[in-house]
Formats: C-alpha cells, structure tokens, sequence
C-alpha cells in the first residue's frame, strides 16, 4: 500500500520535534545547557533549551551567530541577543524627516559561572562595554534588580523636544520560578539548579547603532577557548 508523502513527513517532523524536546530534558550540567545551545544556533536541533526557538536574527550583524556560538563554547550560555540600531534622522538609511525613530543596543544576555565572569569582565573592560550581572533572586518578594532598557522610540514635537519612550530591558534579576516557569520550562530541575546558581550576566554597547561588540566578542572569546584548550 503507498505511503502518502506528506503524513510520512508530519510523522518525521513528530519524531524530530520529540527528539529534540528529550534532548533539552536530558540537560543538567551549564556545559549541556551551552552545548545544546551551539547545536541550535549552528542548525543541528530544532530546540534550544530556553523557551525561544524562533530563527536567530543575524541579517543586520555581522558575526553575531558567530559570537553567540562562540560564547556558548567557552561557558557563556546566551539566553537572548539583538543587533544595534541607530534610527535618528541622518544615520545611514533614514529618512532626515521622520520625526519619530527606532533605538537599539547591541546586547546579549544569558548565564555564567564564576570563571567564565572573570573573562567576561576582562572582555567589557579592555573595550569599553556594559555589563551586568546579578545573582539568582532568592526570594519572590525581594525587590529585583532592574536591568538596562536596551530598546527605546524616540519621538520629537513640533517644539524640538525629544521624547523616549523605553521599550525593551534586558538583565532584570530573575528567581527560580521565573527561570524554571518562564524562560527554560523544558528543562530538568538539576539544569534549573544550575541556572539559579550561576550569575545573570548583561554585556551591551552604551551606544546605539553599532555592532561592534559581535566582530569583538567572537574574537575575544575564540582567543580564550583555543587558549583555555593549549593550556594556555
């Protein structure tokens, strides 16, 4: 009897979409977490561990995926990233009559250890970046630590004055039950311990527009791994 084309590929669509999902449960360890990571970022899975599996934006910037993978191979496990964009009047590509624009920050955020921060705060010192990084929020009821707003409109009235609206914030403390309920709800509970004892880490531009920190952190960061491989 024929097989019809089309259930045999939902079927096979199933099997993989299952597979993928058993992978991110198998995770325990920061360098599991990292390394399924690397197999999404690089096309190998379907699934990443975190509750985003959206295609990765990189059109905009240069050696972003590149850095990403980069960080996740030397225990930086990235969690979310977006280009830099400088939408004001006269920047390349806009329009000198618009009289509201779009803002962004280049930045990635996600999870480290305490070796990994120290190569991390080496990285944001020597180029000039912003970092953040907090602990694990230990209760729901203590205050969170707010981030950066990364992403902003701007707007000018017909009085010259500008107006920012703040859009999106990267970095804001998260506890156990945002992590585990919200941003890896997929994962084993011993990969939730692991997230909730490493450090929330921020690194972004202070500036908008460029995309500097992707061409500069996949450097960094390859020069660390080989090294971190040679015994160096």
């Amino acid at each position: 009897m024929p097989t019809d084309p089309a259930a045999a590929i939902a079927r096979a669509r199933r099997a993989i979409a299952d597979y993928d999902r058993h992978r991110v449960r198998q995770t325990r360890t920061l360098r599991d977490l990292c390394d399924l990571t690397i197999d999404w970022l690089e096309g190998r899975t379907t699934r990443q561990p975190a509750n985003y599996n959206g295609p990765v934006d990189v059109d905009d910037a240069p050696y972003l995926r590149e850095a990403l993978v980069a960080c996740n191979r030397a225990g930086f496990l990235t969690y979310n990233s977006q280009c830099g964009h400088n939408g004001r009047p006269g920047s390349p590509g806009q329009s000198p009559l618009a009289e509201s624009w779009w803002m962004q920050l280049a930045c990635v955020d996600g999870y480290a250890d305490d070796a990994t921060l120290e190569w991390i705060c080496a990285f944001t010192d020597v180029h000039g970046f912003g970092l953040i990084a907090h602990p694990c929020k230990t209760a729901w009821w203590r205050r969170a630590r707010p981030g950066v707003t990364v992403t902003w409109t701007e707007h000018q009235g017909r009085d010259g004055r500008i107006t920012t609206v703040p859009r999106t914030r990267f970095g804001r403390q998260a506890g156990r039950a945002t992590i585990a309920g919200e941003f890896y709800p997929d994962c084993h509970p011993a990969a939730i311990d692991t997230l909730c004892n490493s450090w929330q880490i921020v690194i972004y531009d202070a500036e908008p527009g460029p995309n500097t920190l992707w061409p500069l952190l996949n450097e960094a960061v390859n020069d660390l791994f080989w090294r971190q491989v040679n015994g160096g």
